[in-house]
């Protein structure tokens, strides 16, 4: 079984949405140490996202650096999870940096 782009971030979605979010990160990591499958930005985003909802911020912060070296930026909806993530958590300073970070990173 080699799932689609598509398959992927549905998985990823449904586990996200019954709030098994460590449950799609584990299921992402499995996917991804298979060769025949590459992840994509999409991937990235939705799973990133839906860790920094949970505030699982470590765990985020791991999956960006992955990311960045599979040769993806990161985008403003990524930011954006981020931020709020840390905003949630109570570090007004983390989402602040990001957020200037941010803008720099557009500029």
């Amino acid at each position: 079984f080699n799932p689609s782009d598509a398959t992927l971030n549905t998985m990823v979605r449904v586990l996200c949405d019954r709030k098994s979010i460590l449950e799609a990160f584990d299921f992402f990591k499995t996917l991804t140490r298979n060769a025949d499958f590459e992840a994509t930005g999409s991937n990235f985003q939705m799973l990133i996202k839906g860790l920094c909802s949970e505030g699982k911020m470590d765990e985020a912060l791991q999956l960006q650096a992955q990311m960045v070296g599979k040769g993806f930026k990161p985008n403003s909806h990524i930011y954006g999870a981020f931020i709020d993530g840390y905003i949630k958590l109570g570090k007004p300073d983390m989402a602040e940096r990001l957020r200037e970070e941010m803008i720099a990173s557009q500029t």
